[in-house]
């Protein structure tokens, strides 16, 4: 996991546990130490689909403030 700092904002990047791993509370530990980096920080992230529901179980909130453009979209 990479965390980069903008701001007053952290972002992990490529936060993953091991399907093997799962389950024992090391996603959230991740998340702990990287707030814990972070002071006063807000941590901000974008979910893997798969992903989506496990962030509101460990406090996230979401918010509809997100837009994305893929390399096949044009831009306008």
């Amino acid at each position: 996991m990479i965390t980069y700092r903008t701001g007053n904002a952290l972002d992990p990047a490529d936060l993953a546990v091991s399907a093997s791993h799962r389950k024992q509370g090391i996603g959230r530990e991740l998340v702990r130490r990287t707030r814990a980096l972070g002071g006063a920080a807000t941590v901000v992230l974008l979910s893997a689909p798969k992903a989506v529901g496990y962030y509101p179980r460990i406090g996230f909130t979401q918010h509809a403030q997100a837009w994305t453009l893929t390399v096949d979209e044009p831009l306008g």
